[in-house]
């Protein structure tokens, strides 16, 4: 597993890009670690579940309640707990907005149908970016969180 994740870095390092839906930037910081992976091709969400709640639902449990590829929907609101709120966003301004008050599971829009799921959350003058494929973070300004976080769930 550790050579798969190690040659999936080395790859996305020459492409000079991360994150699971291959988006096209390239963010400050990267570190491997620092999040949880993503066990299946669709369980992105589930994985940001797990680690929104620190571990108190595992990415195994949520996955077996969701599935694979949910985007924003109520199985997701119920895993989380009742404190969560969650949905599309209008613009970059209201992403920002949400992506200031705290930890968030925010959906990244890349292309015309590609979703991807990371948790974010402020970090100094950025924002951490938890990305589960392949399990790695990354740091990010307010600009990049404007042009990519379409939706998500936050408290």
């Amino acid at each position: 597993r550790r050579l798969e994740t190690e040659r999936l870095l080395r790859v996305l390092a020459d492409l000079g890009r991360v994150g699971g839906s291959a988006g096209p930037w390239v963010p400050r910081a990267v570190q491997q670690g620092g999040a949880i992976a993503q066990i299946r091709p669709g369980s992105c969400v589930s994985a940001c579940v797990e680690m929104l709640t620190d571990g108190a639902r595992s990415q195994t449990q949520v996955l077996r309640e969701i599935g694979e590829w949910p985007i924003i929907d109520d199985r997701i609101l119920r895993a989380l707990g009742p404190e969560w709120q969650g949905g599309f966003l209008t613009d970059g301004a209201s992403a920002l907005a949400v992506a200031q008050k705290g930890k968030v599971g925010a959906l990244i829009h890349v292309g015309r149908s590609d979703f991807h799921m990371v948790v974010i959350e402020p970090a100094g003058a950025g924002f951490l970016v938890r990305d589960p494929l392949p399990g790695m973070s990354y740091t990010v300004d307010s600009d990049w969180i404007q042009q990519w976080i379409v939706g998500g769930y936050w408290r």
